[in-house]
């Protein structure tokens, strides 16, 4: 049962915030993005500046059509298990 204010209590203890889930994103949020930008960055370059050489339209396109499937994973998830 989830509690107003508390986040899922399926989640260990050490992993639930007191803070709210606005602050669970951000700190996601900031903790992860210099990854992601790297990891970006060093598919979407070409070899001669130390890179794979995809591109950055396609790896663009690529993380999109995964946050569009992650979020509609989400809904379909929670929208089911959630009470209306």
């Amino acid at each position: 049962m989830t509690t107003a204010g508390s986040c899922d209590n399926r989640l260990p203890n050490w992993l639930r915030s007191r803070h709210g889930r606005g602050v669970e994103l951000w700190t996601a949020y900031v903790l992860t993005r210099p990854l992601d930008a790297s990891f970006a960055d060093w598919v979407g370059v070409g070899p001669e500046r130390g890179g794979v050489g995809i591109g950055t339209g396609v790896i663009s396109l690529v993380l999109i059509i995964i946050i569009i499937a992650y979020g509609v994973i989400a809904l379909v998830r929670f929208s089911a298990t959630e009470p209306a």
